[in-house]
């Protein structure tokens, strides 16, 4: 089933893709040509149950598909914010266009830490919300962010601390010296946790280094990188 290049739709998710992987406009007509491909871009603007459409390059041919591709460096995803089928008279509202890298969790990981939490942080952002509201929202965040964090760790076989955020909410100095603590506590809390995890799963790997040493801990860009290998029995109990 060939789609119709004439179509609005076709052209503005030919722009997209134009700008997401830098491909010629030669590449996404080609694209339409093969049968496949196109009933892929149909089924997501004509399905309403169908949320999502991903592009990659492959030998240096763009692909379509309904399932995130594999083994690809970079690929443009276009997903829809609610259920429906897609026009041109609601496109722009209704479709949201995104990248994969190969490195999700990085990139998903500087996305809420450089973005959306400075944005949920700003104190005008909170505007009208109880104190309770935001303490929690802050939280739960946070705790996100942490998350993957240490997720990206374990996939790289390594310990990763996050390091509380340097920025807090509160305007007034008593609020943030007792909000200050409550988030060191956390995070004191968060690094115990993880280092007893790993006491745990290599009790008996050999640990040369010694608390303090530079091979301990290194702190870029608000994160604190833990070997295994770095971790003396003292350093969990301290």
């Amino acid at each position: 089933m060939a789609a119709d290049a004439s179509d609005p739709c076709q052209a503005w998710l030919q722009e997209w893709i134009s700008l997401k992987l830098g491909v010629r406009a030669d590449r996404y007509q080609k694209l339409l040509a093969s049968p496949d491909e196109a009933a892929a871009v149909t089924t997501f603007f004509e399905s309403a149950d169908c949320m999502c459409v991903f592009f990659a390059l492959k030998d240096k041919d763009l692909l379509a598909s309904l399932t995130p591709p594999a083994n690809c460096k970079k690929a443009a995803y276009f997903v829809k914010l609610a259920r429906g089928a897609i026009s041109i008279d609601n496109i722009d509202a209704a479709v949201a266009p995104g990248e994969l890298t190969a490195d999700m969790l990085g990139q998903m990981f500087k996305l809420c830490q450089e973005v959306y939490l400075p944005i949920i942080s700003n104190a005008e952002n909170q505007a009208g919300w109880p104190d309770v509201v935001t303490r929690e929202v802050l939280d739960n965040f946070q705790r996100l962010v942490a998350g993957i964090y240490v997720t990206i760790g374990q996939v790289q076989g390594k310990t990763l601390l996050p390091l509380p955020p340097v920025e807090l909410s509160s305007a007034d100095r008593a609020s943030k010296d007792k909000e200050r603590v409550h988030v060191l506590e956390t995070a004191v809390v968060t690094w115990t946790r993880q280092i007893k995890n790993v006491l745990k799963t290599e009790p008996e790997q050999e640990r040369p280094c010694t608390p303090g040493s530079s091979q301990l801990c290194s702190q870029q860009s608000g994160t604190c990188s833990l070997h295994p290998a770095c971790i003396q029995p003292s350093a969990a109990n301290s």
